[in-house]
C-alpha cells in the first residue's frame, strides 16, 4: 500500500501479469491482494502463482492476501448445428432438457435446476443480455419461450436468469474441487459467485470454517433483497457490477452500489468494489476519463479496496493499471472534502461490546492527542477490522504472531500488517515493539505519539481475559 492511502488494491493475476518480475512490479506499484480467478485455467497453474506471491510476499518482507475466486453456478446453452442462428424479436424459441442439436427455433439447457425453478412470465438472458427471452409455458422437459429482442446467438453462451431463485447450492461440483484445492494451497480468502439468499453463505462456511475469510459477491437480485444478513453473515462484501448489471438492469448499478456499500459500512464489513474500473486500460495506458471518476467515486464512498480485473489479468499495460490506481486513491484521499462523507459511526451493530468501545476510542483519541497511528496486538485480527470500520485518520499497525492473520487484514482499509516472530512476553515488550514498527513501517520519528491497544491481563497477544476482550488503551510517545 503507498505510504499515505487508506483504500486498498486488488488485482487480478493471470497471463498478463503471472510471470514473477511482472507481479513484483505490480506489488510494488500497490497491490495488496491477488485474486486468482478459477472460472479460467487449471490447478497447477494457480498453484504456481500461488507460490510466486507468496515468495514475493517474503522477499518484500509485506502479508498478501491471496483470494481464490469461484466460478459458481455460471449456467450455459448448449451446441447448434452451426456456430450461430439468427433469431427474431417475437419468434417462439423453445430450451430442451435433452441433448439435441441446436437451430432458430430451440437449444439444449443441460441445467435440470432451471426447469425446476422457473416460472411462466420468468425472464432469461443469454450472452451477457444481449439475447432476453420471456417464458410462456413450463414444463420439466422443455421451456417454450418468445424472443424479446436479439438477432443472433452462439453456442456455450452463459444465461441469467434475474427474477429467479434457482433450487441449488451456490457450490457447484466443479466449486468444490476448486475450494478443497485452494484451501490446501493455503489461500486467504475464497469468494463465493451468484449467491441468492444466507442460506448459501451459511452452507460455505460449515466447509470452509476458519480456513479462510468468505467474500460475497453480489451479483444476483435476490442477494441483493438479502443484503442484510449476507453481510451480516459474510466477512467480505464485493459488488460485482458485471454480472448484477445483466441481472438487474445497468442502470440500477449506481444505486446498487451506493446502496451495497452504505450497507456494509453501516455494518461495519469491508467492501470491495470490482468490474470495469479501468476496462479500457486492457488496451490502452491509460483509462477513460469516466473511469478515472469512477475510480475516485468509490474512494469517496468509502470503498475498503478496489478490483482490477482483465487489466491486470490479460492487458497490456497492468503495471500501469496499477499506478493509476494507486494515484487516483491516493490524490481523492488527500482532497480537502474526503472525510466529509464517510460516516465512521456504525449504527446498526449486533451490540456494541467492550472491544467495539475500545476500538472507537482508539479512532477518537488519535484526533484528541494528534497521534500518528494506532498500533493494535491481535491474535485473530478481529480488533485491527473493528478499528478500521472506525476509519480513522491515521493508519492501524497490525500487530500478529499469525502469519495468515497479518496476510488477510491487508484487504481492510488503512490496515498495514506485520509478523512477529514470537508473543509479547509484557506491555513493555509490547511498548518497544509498538514504536519500532510505526518507526519502520511509516517512517514516524521522536516525539511522534500512537495509540497502543492490547490484552491488560497476561500482555500477551494470544490469551485474551476470560471474557475475550482487548482491554488496554494507551498513548505512547516515540
Amino acid at each position: 500500500m503507498p505510504l499515505h492511502t487508506f483504500t486498498k488494491i486488488m488485482s487480478s493475476i493471470g497471463p498478463a501479469s503471472e510471470d514473477p518480475k511482472m507481479l513484483e512490479k505490480l506489488l510494488k506499484a500497490g497491490v495488496d491482494v491477488c485474486r486468482m480467478n478459477f472460472s479460467h485455467d487449471i490447478h497447477e497453474n494457480h498453484k504456481v502463482r500461488y507460490n510466486h506471491i507468496r515468495a514475493l510476499s517474503k522477499k518484500l518482507k509485506r502479508p498478501i492476501a491471496i483470494v481464490a475466486d469461484l466460478q459458481g453456478a455460471k449456467h450455459r446453452i448448449g451446441t447448434f448445428k452451426e456456430d450461430k442462428v439468427t433469431i427474431k424479436p417475437g419468434q417462439k424459441f423453445t430450451l430442451y432438457l435433452k441433448k439435441i442439436d441446436g437451430d432458430k427455433n430451440g437449444v439444449t439447457l443441460p441445467h435440470k435446476e432451471v426447469f425446476e425453478s422457473l416460472k411462466k412470465g420468468s425472464t432469461i438472458l443469454i450472452d451477457d443480455g444481449r439475447v432476453a427471452l420471456k417464458a410462456e409455458k413450463v414444463s420439466k422437459n422443455e421451456i417454450e419461450t418468445k424472443v424479446v429482442y436479439g438477432t443472433e446467438l452462439s453456442e456455450r453462451k452463459g444465461f441469467n436468469i434475474p427474477d429467479t431463485i434457482l433450487k441449488m447450492s451456490a457450490l457447484t461440483p466443479k466449486d468444490r474441487k476448486d475450494l478443497d484445492f485452494a484451501l490446501k494451497l493455503g489461500v486467504d480468502y475464497v469468494a463465493l459467485s451468484f449467491v441468492q439468499t444466507v442460506e448459501d453463505v451459511l452452507e460455505a462456511r460449515k466447509i470452509i470454517g476458519d480456513k479462510a475469510k468468505i467474500i460475497v459477491k453480489v451479483e444476483k437480485p435476490s442477494a441483493c433483497d438479502d443484503i442484510e444478513n449476507i453481510t451480516r453473515a459474510c466477512d467480505v462484501i464485493m459488488v460485482a457490477r458485471g454480472d448484477l448489471a445483466i441481472e438487474t438492469s445497468p442502470s440500477q448499478i449506481p444505486v446498487l452500489q451506493r446502496k451495497i456499500i452504505e450497507t456494509c459500512r453501516r455494518l461495519g464489513k469491508p467492501v470491495i468494489l470490482a468490474t470495469d474500473v479501468f476496462d479500457s486500460m486492457t488496451k490502452k495506458p491509460m483509462p477513460t476519463r469516466a473511469e478515472l471518476n469512477d475510480c475516485g467515486t468509490a474512494v469517496y464512498l468509502g470503498a475498503d479496496a478496489i478490483m482490477t480485473s482483465g487489466e491486470t489479468a490479460a492487458g497490456n499495460y497492468p503495471e500501469e493499471v496499477v499506478k493509476m490506481m494507486a494515484k487516483v486513491i491516493e490524490d481523492v484521499e488527500n482532497s480537502e472534502n474526503y472525510r466529509d462523507n464517510l460516516n465512521p459511526r456504525h449504527t446498526d451493530l449486533i451490540e456494541f461490546t467492550t472491544d467495539e468501545a475500545l476500538a472507537l476510542s482508539s479512532a477518537d483519541i488519535t484526533d484528541l492527542v494528534g497521534a500518528k497511528a494506532i498500533v493494535a496486538f491481535t491474535h485473530s485480527g478481529n480488533m485491527a477490522r473493528k478499528i478500521s470500520a472506525y476509519r480513522p485518520e491515521v493508519p492501524v499497525i497490525a500487530l500478529t504472531t499469525n502469519p495468515k492473520v497479518a496476510n488477510q487484514l491487508n484487504m481492510a482499509y488503512g490496515v498495514k500488517s506485520a509478523v512477529l516472530d514470537k508473543t509479547p512476553i509484557d506491555v513493555n515488550d509490547m511498548e518497544k515493539l509498538a514504536i519500532k514498527h510505526a518507526k519502520s513501517l511509516l517512517g514516524l520519528k521522536s516525539q511522534d505519539q500512537i495509540i497502543m491497544t492490547a490484552g491488560k491481563k497476561t500482555g500477551s497477544v494470544s490469551s485474551p481475559n476470560k471474557e475475550g476482550y482487548t482491554n488496554l488503551l494507551t498513548v505512547i510517545t516515540l
